[in-house]
């Protein structure tokens, strides 16, 4: 942001108390969102959950969460009997499956059959969200959301 606004008051010098107030605003939007985010997810730090797939490590480095593991690997590989097997296994004790709106839901309701895991949903498409400048800031606050209910119902 800084960066933006010292280019910008470079080319309009007239404008740079607005460029850098602007830059200002914008970085403590970012930090308290980065504040909120970790406050609901911190609780997930002790809880087991497993995701549908791996693109959710930048998210959880930042978060300072960690997930037990994957249901697929690859989503255009199909888990094998024995993936599905051991996965069942791990979710007895407990925890959460995170399933996704545009993912093949069967694999989730296959692992949490007859166990003690509870399914949520993180949408990382926004599905339900509306377009516009705060899209981006809404989307982390859902994911975040589905996380904290996850540990809400789990640590009930």
């Amino acid at each position: 942001m800084t960066i933006i606004a010292s280019e910008l008051s470079r080319i309009d010098s007239a404008n740079q108390a607005q460029y850098e107030a602007r830059a200002q605003q914008a970085i403590e939007r970012l930090h308290a969102l980065e504040a909120g985010l970790k406050a609901a997810t911190a609780p997930m730090k002790s809880i087991p959950y497993w995701v549908m797939h791996d693109a959710y490590g930048p998210f959880e480095a930042d978060m300072g969460i960690r997930r037990t593991g994957v249901i697929q690997a690859n989503v255009n590989v199909k888990p094998t009997a024995k993936e599905l097997a051991n996965l069942r296994q791990q979710v007895q004790s407990g925890g959460c499956i995170f399933n996704e709106p545009q993912m093949d839901a069967r694999w989730i309701e296959l692992v949490a059959k007859e166990s003690n895991v509870s399914v949520y949903t993180l949408d990382p498409l926004g599905t339900e969200l509306t377009a516009g400048p705060e899209l981006h800031a809404q989307l982390l606050k859902s994911i975040a959301a589905a996380f904290a209910d996850c540990a809400d119902n789990v640590t009930k």
